[in-house]
């Protein structure tokens, strides 16, 4: 991504317009101005821009327009400029890192080294059927499948946390069903899958599902 400070130049009123803009350069922005475009949709033809630098860091950009409104007199803001000002918006959210954040990096920022409060709470009974009833139905997509092993990549879990994972698998059985049912959508899964996608797959280390795939005989 590119930023770059331009000029624009209104022939009828002999007016400038200084700003500056994070994107590229027909993307279909005008300016920030309500004033200028205003004017600019009545005769666009009358308005002409040109680039006066270009920066492809956001901070860096904002010095750079800060600069070229620097050599504009107070006395020609609102006349012989449509400018209003010769300051550079102080409320550039993007600017602020914090800021920048979508809800969900915000929400995890701010529980990062908290205890969940359901935390060793288990479920009860009807809250687990709950979860089950809403699981039920649901596929993930090859590409779905493929990140979450990408996402586990490197992940080192601690012998309590295995212990837990061993002790939370015992003593359960399939029926012949729920079975048949695994296995038809392993078979399913790999089946869609083209040559890359089964490259990428095998190489993420999903033996299981492959070696599964290759007891039904789907891949040789």
């Amino acid at each position: 991504m590119l930023g770059f400070v331009y000029i624009w130049f209104d022939r009828k009123n002999k007016r400038f317009y200084i700003g500056s803009h994070w994107g590229s350069y027909n993307d279909g922005y005008v300016c920030s101005s309500p004033w200028m475009k205003a004017a600019y949709r009545k005769r666009p033809l009358d308005f002409k821009r040109r680039i006066l630098a270009t920066r492809n860091d956001r901070k860096e950009l904002y010095l750079e327009e800060q600069r070229w409104l620097s050599f504009i007199k107070p006395n020609e803001i609102k006349t012989k400029y449509y400018n209003l000002r010769l300051k550079v918006q102080d409320d550039n959210w993007f600017l602020d890192e914090d800021r920048r954040l979508s809800v969900g990096d915000k929400i995890s920022k701010a529980k990062k080294g908290k205890i969940a409060w359901n935390k060793g709470r288990p479920a009860s009974p009807e809250a687990r059927k709950k979860i089950s009833e809403a699981q039920k139905g649901k596929t993930f997509s090859i590409e779905r499948c493929l990140k979450m092993s990408e996402d586990r990549k490197g992940r080192k879990l601690s012998e309590e946390h295995k212990k837990s994972i061993a002790n939370g698998r015992k003593g359960i059985v399939y029926s012949d069903e729920t079975k048949e049912k695994m296995k038809q959508s392993a078979i399913k899964r790999w089946q869609n899958m083209d040559f890359e996608q089964f490259e990428k797959a095998r190489q993420s280390g999903l033996k299981g599902a492959l070696k599964r795939c290759q007891k039904a005989k789907v891949v040789e």
